[in-house]
């Protein structure tokens, strides 16, 4: 048996949502106007409140279905509950964080 986590095609925006879930205490929240992104982010443009960093939904159900991203029941609505990394999401991530070293 091995240690390595096992391996899982995924775009380059899943790859990008999922590390950068895992680099932010892996979590993700949905805010206002639909954007999916960490606790703390900065605004580009606070006026219009949007974050520096963001993905879709469809980018976040995808990696619910893949079993990285699981609800966190923070929330009673299932549409705008926190999401966090599975054990499984933060082994991939790990690999994600360690190539994009190279």
């Amino acid at each position: 048996m091995t240690d390595q986590a096992p391996r899982i095609k995924l775009s380059k925006p899943q790859q990008v949502a999922l590390r950068t879930c895992h680099e932010h205490q892996g979590t993700l929240r949905r805010w206002p106007g639909g954007f999916w992104t960490y606790p703390g982010v900065r605004y580009d443009n606070y006026s219009k409140g949007i974050p520096e960093w963001w993905t879709v939904t469809a980018t976040i159900r995808c990696l619910e279905r893949l079993g990285l991203l699981i609800r966190a029941h923070e929330q009673d609505e299932e549409w705008r509950d926190t999401r966090i990394t599975t054990p499984l999401g933060r082994a991939i991530a790990e690999t994600l964080v360690e190539s994009s070293r190279v």
